[in-house]
């Protein structure tokens, strides 16, 4: 996604915490999460972190497998990632919510945006 948004001439900066480790150093009026929140080794500081390089008005994007009733854990592929640290629910996203007095749209299966 990243090197789409350049080419489209967005200024573009990468982190992830296994793949692209690094410390955030501006606040963004919007940031694209695709695979990532699931990297999190310490989810709650993790996502106070990334939500604290939000600006006021902004808008977070996440893209992740969501589990839920209708998925048997033992055969769901995504935890076979060694990568794959953290998990989520749609009722995960919904506290993300209410603790971060942040708005969810859901945009599809897996894809959520969170409006500040």
């Amino acid at each position: 996604m990243a090197k789409c948004l350049q080419k489209k001439g967005y200024i573009v900066e990468t982190f992830d915490p296994i793949y692209f480790p690094k410390n955030l150093r501006s606040n963004y009026s919007a940031i694209t999460c695709t695979e990532v929140v699931e990297h999190f080794r310490h989810p709650l500081q993790d996502w106070q972190t990334l939500l604290g390089h939000l600006h006021k008005d902004g808008k977070l994007w996440i893209r992740t497998e969501v589990y839920d009733e209708t998925t048997d854990f033992h055969t769901w592929g995504y935890p076979r990632e060694a990568t794959h640290l953290a998990f989520y629910q749609v009722k995960t996203l919904q506290w993300l919510t209410e603790s971060f007095s942040l708005k969810l749209v859901p945009i599809d299966k897996n894809i959520f945006k969170f409006e500040t």
